[in-house]
Formats: structure tokens, sequence, C-alpha cells
């Protein structure tokens, strides 16, 4: 949104309402097209999100739309399975921890599906030691993110993996 309203009010009410960004009159052109060219290079992003806590679901779909990401969720393995290859994302991230299916199980299904197999896939999981994450990397993880984590910094590792240039402060 372009505008030269500063109402802190107004500004909750656009974002609330699902606006990804709010820039002050006067803006600096540049600034502008930079993030006019951020949120075409993500708007056809499709980004999957399964983890069994909604806590985390939420907050993290928050964080990517607010990034101009649009985001499926699953709360279990086999939810997490089927909008994979139905809506093809193009990237996971998968807890390693869910009922049903966990998320090496869901892993190797999707690296068995042709319409999945070369999907980068992030675990984001409690399981913090050594042996953990160097068997999520050798399974072929794009990359391993240990709970607690901070917000900001797993929509900054997808991005890494996906290879937007930049990234905007979710």
């Amino acid at each position: 949104m372009l505008t030269a309203g500063d109402n802190p009010h107004t500004v909750m009410r656009a974002m609330t309402a699902g606006v990804l960004d709010y820039i002050r009159k006067p803006f600096d052109p540049p600034v502008l097209a930079g993030k006019v060219r951020t949120m075409l290079q993500r708007s056809g992003t499709t980004l999957l999100i399964a983890d069994d806590d909604p806590s985390i679901r939420d907050l993290l779909a928050y964080k990517f739309r607010m990034s101009g990401v649009r985001v499926q969720i699953a709360s279990d393995g086999e939810a997490a399975l089927e909008l994979a290859i139905k809506h093809k994302p193009r990237i996971a991230i998968l807890d390693q921890m869910m009922p049903g299916l966990n998320g090496t199980a869901v892993l190797q299904k999707l690296r068995e599906h042709e319409n999945t197999r070369n999907m980068p896939v992030i675990f984001l999981t409690a399981k913090r030691r050594e042996q953990d994450i160097l068997e999520g990397f050798r399974m072929g993880v794009a990359d391993y993110i240990v709970k607690p984590f901070l917000p900001e910094e797993v929509v900054a590792r997808c991005f890494r993996v996906l290879g937007f240039s930049e990234s905007k402060k979710a």
C-alpha cells in the first residue's frame, strides 16, 4: 500500500486486510521498485508447512504470507504428503516428529514421487543431536533448523534455499 497516511490504526487495519507492505509518501522510487520486484518474485511461490503444533504453523504461515508467499499447512505427515503432491509447492518445511508419518517418512515418500522428487525440504525439529542433524543432511534436506527458532531466521533460510536475493523482514 502506498499512502501519505501514518495512523497506526490504519496501518494495522491494512495489514490485517492482507496488505503485504506499507510505504509512506514521499518515497524513494528505487526502494519502491525493489519492494515491488521482490513481491513479484515471491508471488508465485507456494510453501508447505507441516507441524503438529498449531502455534508454530500459524506463526510461520503468518510470517511467510507477510513476505508475499502462498502457504499450505498440514498438521500431520499424511496431510503434508497429500498437499505436496496435489499443490507442488516450491519448498516444504517439515517437523520431524508428527503423528502418522514423521518428517523422515514424508521426505522419503516425496523423493519417490515424480512431482516432488526435487522439491527442497527443510526439517524444523526439536531433534538437536549431532547424529540427527547429520542424518537429515544425508537424507537430502536443504537445511535443518532446531527448535526453538527465530521465525525471521526460518524465513531467511527458506528464501536462501529458494535463491531469493533479498528477504523482506516479516
